[in-house]
């Protein structure tokens, strides 16, 4: 295989293992699937490895920005509807709120950083339920991040940007063991065009605002995905999460 063809199917493998977890656990996997016999001190793969976890940190970032522009504009919208969307208060009341809104559609929508790899008709029910939560649980927690920006009260101090980061980092061990590539199916034509984070993460099991109520995760095996497409949303990048 020729090298750029060999790093072109790297960032296939980089696409397909971040979205099953958004960490980077196991960020040697996609390298390792690629250069199969090749040596970790080689130079060719040190340099893949720092391009998963480049590739990696990026996708971070824009996933981040797009939950943020989503929160705000799902917030404005309640606003403009009046269902006291701007009311709610805490991580388990707007959660259930967006969780209301919620649309399968939302995913390629927001998930743009995968479009042309997944194969959205053909993701598994469990890797839906998992996209949901991610959405439904970052856009509440970035919307409360928003409240302590706004009213600085001690009951929301918690809410900062670095507890947006951790509670990012933390959301695989909601789904730990349910998960791997083959909920992820690639499209027929995958196109495409490490440093280790030292951050503390949350864990959604001991966090407060991290229990999810048993009917929480809406039942995808009935629902239809023949018409979903990929999502253009030209929108301008927020730089409250980077």
């Amino acid at each position: 295989m020729a090298e750029q063809e060999a790093f072109n199917q790297l960032e296939i493998q980089n696409r397909q293992y971040y979205i099953c977890g958004l960490n980077r656990r196991d960020f040697q996997l996609p390298a390792r699937n690629v250069f199969t016999d090749m040596s970790s001190a080689n130079p060719i793969f040190i340099l893949a490895l720092k391009k998963t976890g480049r590739d990696f940190k990026n996708w971070k970032a824009v996933l981040l920005n797009k939950f943020c522009e989503h929160a705000e504009n799902w917030a404005k919208d309640q606003l403009r509807r009046k269902l006291g969307g701007n009311e709610l208060r805490t991580v388990a009341e707007i959660r259930r709120a967006i969780r209301d809104s919620f649309d399968i559609s939302w995913i390629p929508q927001l998930w743009t950083v995968f479009r042309g790899i997944i194969d959205w008709r053909s993701v598994s029910d469990v890797g839906y339920q998992w996209l949901q939560y991610v959405t439904c649980h970052m856009m509440a927690v970035i919307r409360m991040q928003k409240i302590n920006e706004t009213f600085r009260e001690p009951g929301y101090a918690k809410y900062t940007r670095e507890y947006v980061l951790q509670t990012y980092d933390g959301l695989h061990l909601r789904f730990a063991g349910r998960l791997s590539v083959a909920d992820f199916p690639l499209t027929e034509v995958p196109s495409t065009t490490a440093r280790h984070a030292s951050r503390p993460f949350i864990d959604p099991y001991e966090d407060s605002d991290g229990e999810i109520e048993d009917d929480f995760y809406t039942d995808f095996s009935n629902i239809d995905r023949s018409n979903l497409f990929v999502w253009y949303v030209q929108s301008p990048l927020y730089t409250c999460l980077i």
